[in-house]
């Protein structure tokens, strides 16, 4: 009888592919599910009428990457962290049909296809590598705690810390960049 061995590589892609779906069914969910309601104020702090967006970028994203992180540092967390990353998914879904509401000229139009939807595929992408991360880490801690092994904890978990540590970073600098680009493209 043969047996099929998967790579570590192929896992890695389809684990990938995996979480490119479920964002992308969170914001079909949140675009269709979305109205004037408590929904609506549930997912959105400040809209960027009142110029607070930047601010709401960064809580939502600290937010976010928080979760990620303690889900990641749990045995049992990989339910979880899929879980917060479609709760991401249905508000970008709620943030963007309050977009397509607002879409009054060209100009607004141009405004979202040049800053915002490119920011928000960017920020969304980075959520799914951090996901991952999160994933693999709270497999490896089931893997050690269900096998009863110990294993060299203290330099995975500042692996760990160091990657997300850059992913926030990364996502902050894409943040202020964007916001400056839409400040700009405003004047």
């Amino acid at each position: 009888m043969k047996h099929i061995v998967f790579s570590e590589n192929a896992d890695k892609k389809s684990g990938f592919t995996f979480l490119c779906i479920i964002i992308a069914l969170a914001i079909v969910t949140g675009s269709f599910t979305y109205s004037d309601n408590l929904f609506q104020k549930a997912f959105t702090l400040y809209i960027s009428k009142n110029g607070f967006q930047v601010l709401n970028d960064i809580l939502s994203l600290c937010i976010f990457m928080v979760l990620y992180f303690l889900c990641g540092l749990s045995a049992v967390g990989q339910p979880f962290s899929v879980f917060v990353l479609f709760i991401e998914g249905i508000k970008t879904g709620a943030e963007m049909s309050e977009l397509y509401k607002n879409i009054s000229d060209n100009f607004v139009l141009a405004k979202q296809l040049v800053c915002i939807i490119p920011k928000t595929v960017v920020i969304l992408f980075i959520s799914v590598i951090a996901v991952r991360e999160s994933i693999i880490s709270s497999n490896e801690i089931f893997r050690c705690i269900s096998r009863n092994e110990v294993s060299d904890k203290r330099n995975s978990l500042k692996l760990y810390c160091l990657r997300f540590i850059i992913l926030f970073v990364f996502s902050l600098l894409i943040l202020v960049i964007f916001h400056f680009i839409e400040v700009l493209f405003q004047k």
